[in-house]
């Protein structure tokens, strides 16, 4: 592609615009997050594991999990029009480290022994699990299932998938949900400015 085309120019552009400030690389599976900034991934990953949830580039408090988040489809679809093969390599690339994820999921505690296959009925009125809900619905639509009030690394959890959810005028939600395979917890927080939220992160439990 010559320098002077205007295809060239137009690359100039657009490229610094879907270059993220974590790796000033080619954005790959871009996560945008409530302030407005959009990073990889695994660079928002990396990022929020070092460092307390706040936004790599501007330090607003980001209550995301991001190895879980949904890609912002239309920045995608503009990094890999822009390049396609070095969208494709940054891809591969991340592949393995991402292999070495466990999955993280946020806690709802309910001191009911229940079975994979079960089904599950709320009413969540609470504001941490108000705040879980809504970050659930735009994710991976999962969270995970503790019936012990001490959550402890080695504990089992159970994944559970929504089904569905209704949002009331108050912010009340009203779930369906069915819990699935049995996990164990090998990390668990609580998130600041949450009101008690609790998240883990899970391995498959053999």
């Amino acid at each position: 592609m010559s320098a002077s085309t205007p295809d060239f120019e137009l690359r100039k552009v657009i490229f610094p615009l879907l270059e993220c400030s974590v790796c000033l690389s080619l954005l790959c599976e871009p996560i945008s997050i409530s302030c407005g900034h959009t990073f990889c991934r695994v660079c928002l990953v990396k990022s929020l594991r070092r460092n307390r949830k706040q936004c790599p580039s501007c330090r607003e408090i980001c209550h995301i999990s991001a190895e879980n988040a949904q890609e912002n489809i239309i920045i995608k679809a503009l990094a890999i029009s822009l390049d396609p093969e070095l969208y494709e390599t940054r891809v591969q690339e991340n592949a393995n480290e991402k292999k070495l994820w466990s999955a993280v999921y946020p806690v709802f505690i309910y001191n009911e022994s229940l079975f994979p296959g079960n089904k599950l009925s709320l009413h969540l009125f609470e504001p941490r699990y108000k705040l879980m809900m809504t970050r659930i619905v735009n994710s991976n639509r999962a969270f995970a299932y503790v019936t012990s009030y001490r959550v402890e690394v080695g504990d089992l959890a159970l994944v559970a998938e929504l089904k569905e959810a209704e949002f009331l005028s108050d912010g009340r939600c009203l779930l369906e949900a069915v819990l699935c395979k049995r996990s164990r917890i090998v990390e668990h927080y609580i998130e600041d400015g949450t009101q008690g939220l609790h998240y883990c992160r899970l391995e498959p439990f053999k």
